[in-house]
């Protein structure tokens, strides 16, 4: 049996570009990983078929990209007759910007990786994006850039950040990645300034304050607009005094950044984040 835990992602940034032929948008993005995990277990069965269960009822295996990773990872690898019983333990939001199912299936991967050995790096990458934007990066711990459609990643240099609090909130419905990408392409705008390099500069230079005050996400405005429960929740945290709240990828989850424990733990759940 092998356990691996898949931890939440968390945009730090999110720049939204043009839309792509392949009907992508191209995307930059400084994302990063919060402690906030569920946890994937995998063992192997005599019965030669991938059986999927999870904490989380709602999620039918024909829906779990676990077990599509587990078929994508046994075709790569030319494995026919095994057979692995896959157990996720759910505790990141589904659909709410948290990348819970992109964390899900490389946590998958990398336990079939060690039950029946390692993909080529390229295959792997290959696998990865086939499965959806943000598993590439998800099979990394530390702060990346992420561009192109999040396939296109570079390391960033960071600092301790361990006086960082952080709460996770996720309020209202959960909302369609797909109708979130069409009102913004419809409705939203990208922000006047882009500034990735603030937040680059504060991680390396571990600078808390500098980082809550230079988060951003394109798409709060629209989402702000069709939820303004949302829009409200991020009000109520900055005046719990946070010092920065920004959305995680398409919501409708917001991540508040405290220096003072004593007043996250006032506005919710505390998580770290790992740098």
């Amino acid at each position: 049996m092998i356990e691996k835990y898949a931890y939440a992602k968390i945009n730090l940034t999110l720049e939204i570009g043009k839309k792509r032929p392949d009907g992508y948008h191209d995307l930059t993005s400084i994302m990063a990983r919060a402690t906030l995990a569920d946890k994937v277990t995998l063992s192997r069965n005599d019965i030669g078929c991938i059986r999927f269960s999870s904490t989380d009822k709602t999620i039918p295996q024909e829906d779990s990209l676990c077990a599509k990773a587990a078929k994508l990872y046994f075709d790569a690898k030319g494995i026919s007759g095994e057979g692995v019983d896959i157990h996720l333990e759910n505790n990141i939001p589904t659909a709410s910007g948290m990348g819970g199912g992109s964390a899900d299936a490389a946590a998958t991967i990398e336990c079939l990786e060690l039950l029946f050995g390692e993909l080529h790096a390229d295959v792997r990458q290959k696998l990865a994006v086939s499965l959806g934007a943000d598993v590439a990066f998800c099979f990394n711990k530390k702060s990346r850039m992420c561009r192109g459609i999040g396939d296109e990643i570079t390391e960033l240099e960071c600092a301790s950040l361990d006086g960082l609090w952080l709460v996770i909130s996720k309020v209202g419905e959960k909302l369609s990645t797909g109708k979130v990408y069409s009102d913004f392409d419809a409705f939203g705008s990208t922000l006047d300034s882009h500034n990735h390099e603030a937040v680059i500069n504060a991680l390396k230079a571990g600078d808390i304050k500098a980082l809550a005050g230079s988060v951003f996400n394109d798409f709060e405005s629209v989402v702000f607009a069709s939820s303004p429960e949302v829009k409200e929740e991020r009000e109520r945290l900055i005046s719990g005094g946070a010092l920065g709240v920004v959305m995680s990828g398409a919501g409708p989850t917001l991540v508040a950044f405290f220096d003072d424990k004593e007043k996250a733990e006032q506005c919710g759940k505390v998580y770290k984040l790992i740098t």
